[in-house]
């Protein structure tokens, strides 16, 4: 029997409707930089934020929601990157993340046509996988985003 734990209610997740990430960062390069998961219902995204400030906190002190960037390209798929858990600012992202050590990690949505950051339900979080698809073998936990390869 196979199961999985997870602060994230999976029901909760697919309603949410995950749709992108935007990486934010300070021009100076002083503050932390920032992880914005995009839903497309608001309700639910806030949901699964302050949710998880229930049972995780406003720091991520365990480790308990896994973040991996990978990049490269993957047979049958569009060139680029994945997130597992929008191409703006990736270098800036991982650049001040390597110097800071940490990033925030939080809920936005699309407002008037724009992605907009809701910093008050961010998590603070201090570890990032951020991989190449290289280095991902052929039972590792991040070849979910290997589904069209061809062999």
């Amino acid at each position: 029997m196979a199961f999985m734990i997870t602060p994230i209610d999976p029901e909760l997740w697919d309603h949410a409707g995950w749709s992108g990430t935007a990486f934010l960062r300070d021009p100076s390069g002083l503050e932390r930089p920032g992880m914005t998961l995009l839903f497309g219902s608001e309700k639910a995204g806030h949901l699964i934020f302050s949710g998880g400030h229930l049972k995780i906190g406003a720091a991520d002190t365990e480790e308990c929601i896994r973040v991996a960037i990978i990049e490269g390209d993957v047979p049958g798929q569009k060139p680029g990157y994945f997130v597992h858990i929008g191409a703006m600012h990736l270098p800036n992202f991982k650049r001040d993340f390597r110097r800071l050590g940490h990033y925030w990690l939080m809920p936005g949505f699309f407002r008037r046509g724009n992605p907009e950051a809701e910093w008050e339900l961010a998590i603070l979080k201090r570890k990032l996988a951020l991989r190449t698809v290289e280095e991902i073998g052929e039972h590792d936990i991040d070849r979910v985003y290997f589904h069209g390869e061809t062999n």
